[in-house]
This record gives C-alpha cells, sequence and structure tokens, in this order.
C-alpha cells in the first residue's frame, strides 16, 4: 500500500481555499476627510564598502542653533466607516493569522506524518532486507543441501548402475546358460518328438490293420447276418405261404361244403 501511495501521489495535505470577504452596503458612506499616511519605513541601506577616510582636518566651532518647535496639530478623529474598515482588516489579518496557523499546524501534523511514514518506510524496507538476506540464507542453505542430495543421488545412480551392470551380466550369464540348456531341452524333445512319432505311427498303422481286420470281420459278420436274415425272412415267407394256404384249403373246404349243403336243400325247375 505505501509503494501504491508512492506512485499514485497521495496529497496528504487539504488545500484551505481563501475566504472571500464582501461588503455590501446599502448607501454609499459620506466622504471623510484623507488621513495624512503613515510614513513607510525607510529600507535598510545596502552595505557599503567605506575607504578608510584621511585623517581629519581641524573642524572650526560652529554653535548650535535650536529649530523653533513646530505649532502642534490636532489629528483628525476617524469617522465610523474608517472604524468599520479597520476592525474589517484586523479581523482579516487575525483570520489569515489562524489560517496561517492552521495552515502551519497542518504543514507541521504533515511533516510528522511524512517523518513517520519514512521511519516505517525505512523500518520496513529493514525487515524486509533482513527478510530478503533470511531468504537468500535459507535458499543458499536449501542449495547446499540440494547439491548434497544431488551428488548423494548422483552417487547412489552410479551405485545403482553397478549393480545393474553386474545384475545384467550375471543375467547375461544366466541366459547363455539357459539358452544351452534350452537348447540341449529342445533336442532331447525333438528327439523325443520323433520318437512319439514313430510310435505313433507305427501305432497308426497297426490301429489301420486292426480297424481293417475288425472291418472285414464286421463286414463277414454283416454279410453272414443278412444272410441268416434273408434265410429267414425266405422260410417266414414260406411258412406265412403254407399258412395262408392252408388257411385258404380251410376256407375253400367250408365253402364246397356249404355249397353242397344248400345245393342239397335246392330244387332246380
Amino acid at each position: 500500500m505505501f509503494f501504491g501511495f508512492l506512485v499514485f501521489g497521495l496529497s496528504w495535505q487539504k488545500k484551505i481555499a481563501n475566504p472571500i470577504v464582501v461588503d455590501l452596503w446599502q448607501e454609499l458612506p459620506e466622504p471623510a476627510k484623507k488621513s495624512a499616511p503613515l510614513p513607510e519605513p525607510p529600507p535598510p541601506p545596502a552595505p557599503k564598502v567605506i575607504p578608510k577616510p584621511p585623517p581629519p582636518a581641524p573642524v572650526p566651532e560652529v554653535k548650535k542653533v535650536v529649530p523653533p518647535t513646530p505649532p502642534k496639530v490636532e489629528a483628525p478623529k476617524p469617522s465610523a466607516a474608517d472604524i468599520e474598515l479597520k476592525e474589517k482588516l484586523r479581523k482579516q489579518k487575525e483570520e489569515e493569522a489562524e489560517r496561517k496557523e492552521e495552515q502551519r499546524k497542518a504543514e507541521a501534523e504533515r511533516k510528522e506524518e511524512q517523518r513517520k511514514l519514512e521511519a516505517e518506510r525505512k523500518e520496513e524496507l529493514k525487515r524486509a532486507e533482513l527478510e530478503k538476506r533470511k531468504l537468500e540464507e535459507e535458499r543458499k542453505e536449501e542449495l547446499k543441501k540440494a547439491e548434497l542430495e544431488k551428488r548423494k543421488a548422483e552417487d547412489e545412480q552410479r551405485k545403482i548402475e553397478a549393480e545393474r551392470k553386474e545384475a545384467e551380466k550375471k543375467a547375461e550369464l544366466e541366459k547363455r546358460k539357459l539358452e544351452e540348456e534350452q537348447r540341449k531341452v529342445a533336442e532331447e524333445q525333438r528327439r523325443a518328438e520323433q520318437e512319439k512319432l514313430r510310435q505313433d505311427e507305427e501305432a497308426r498303422r497297426a490301429e489301420a490293420a486292426k480297424r481293417a481286420e475288425d472291418q472285414r470281420r464286421a463286414e463277414a459278420e454283416q454279410k453272414r447276418i443278412e444272410q441268416e436274415k434273408l434265410r429267414q425272412q425266405q422260410e417266414a415267407r414260406r411258412a406265412e405261404a403254407a399258412e395262408r394256404a392252408a388257411h385258404q384249403k380251410m376256407i375253400d373246404d367250408w365253402k364246397a361244403k356249404i355249397q353242397a349243403r344248400i345245393k342239397s336243400r335246392v330244387v332246380v325247375p
């Protein structure tokens, strides 16, 4: 706020306008006799360089002449307008003196306030300088700590890098060893797979031969079953035909008996 006041130029003094005094006259005053003006005091003489005078010459004695006393002149009595004007002038002088006294007091108060503000500003600047120094020292301390932390981190990083390289070497050796073992295992697995394929091929061949034999036996059995079924069907058809023939013969015999009985009872014209 103080720097803002300095920038925008805040005025600390209140300007007091001089009052304007106006006299209102209903009628013009009577002209008064002008009093003789008071003689103004002569201005102080300018200092002059006085040369060193020569030695004085003898001066003849001169008798003192006493001037005659001038006759007493009575001063004219001031009129009411002059008295009133003098009173107003006196009041104006008193008001002017009071206004000047107020201005002097206001100026003194403004100077005192300015002095206080200046002292406060100096104190604030001093505190700001101390705070700045403190912050600078803290920043330097933090920079030192940061530098130490950075060095420590770099040492840790170098240590970690060395451990990582060592671990990578070990991992590379382990990888090579593992790859060698994997190659061996893969070779053994390939051989095992080839042996398994050979065994599977032999098993498939034996299975195919077995299936072919089973198929041949199944076909022969199916053929035998079909022949047996055909023989049974033929026998069934022959038995059915014989049964139908016997049934038909029996029906025919009963038909012939019925016809013979009917014929024996019928008289033909």
